[in-house]
């Protein structure tokens, strides 16, 4: 697998934060119709599947055998390991039959995964990508211009 850039890692995280927003916001709207909000939903989820492919591929495994068991990269990961965990529980409990019948239930659920991704998200940046860069396990820049 290629070497990451912080470039690259940012812009996803920043995507993901923009789809976070819009499907709050969606949510919490009892105008929007349930189909919009599922098609954003998926919209995020193929986003984070993405997303988790680089980092459990290439920079989780390699944070970890540079920085050790004793880092924050490992409680990082073990906390990772559990969003990860609840975002499958949550997609699954929410394909668009159910979303439409139990539109007040989606809205609070969402209300509690949504932060959780957020804040998984922002300390991947302040966190983990800056011992990413020390360590030389990801660069600072897109070397390939076109995967932008």
């Amino acid at each position: 697998m290629p070497q990451l850039s912080f470039e690259r890692l940012i812009s996803e995280h920043d995507q993901i934060e923009r789809m976070i927003t819009a499907l709050s916001e969606q949510a919490a709207d009892p105008d929007i119709p349930a189909s919009a909000i599922s098609d954003r939903l998926f919209e995020l989820s193929l986003l984070v599947a993405d997303h988790l492919a680089h980092e459990d591929g290439a920079i989780y495994p390699a944070i970890l055998r540079t920085m050790g068991a004793a880092s924050h990269a490992t409680q990082l990961n073990q906390s990772l390991h559990i969003l990860k965990m609840d975002w499958i529980s949550y997609l699954s409990s929410w394909p668009l039959d159910c979303i439409e019948a139990e539109r007040d239930k989606f809205s609070r659920h969402t209300e509690d995964m949504l932060p959780r991704l957020r804040e998984q998200v922002q300390t991947e940046t302040q966190l983990l990508y800056a011992a990413g860069l020390r360590h030389g396990i990801i660069t600072l820049r897109d070397r390939n211009p076109r995967r932008r």
